[in-house]
């Protein structure tokens, strides 16, 4: 496969996520933990209420570090 076929190819099936769709799984991701969070605590579980607190957070920041 010489380098110019392989070059229009790799251009062609661009793999690397880009900043809109990045933004848009962390926001997935937030409002899914939202949605568990809320569940855990209407069942009163307390205890898996942290933790999706933390991933909230940490996907709150990582959302925020995405270049526009």
């Amino acid at each position: 496969m010489s380098n110019s076929s392989r070059r229009s190819s790799d251009e062609t099936f661009d793999t690397r996520m880009n900043p809109n769709r990045l933004r848009l799984f962390y926001l997935f991701g937030i409002v899914l933990n939202l949605i568990a969070l809320a569940y855990a605590l209407a069942d009163g579980e307390t205890l898996f209420a942290p933790a999706f607190v933390l991933v909230i957070i940490y996907l709150a920041a990582r959302y925020r570090m995405v270049e526009t």
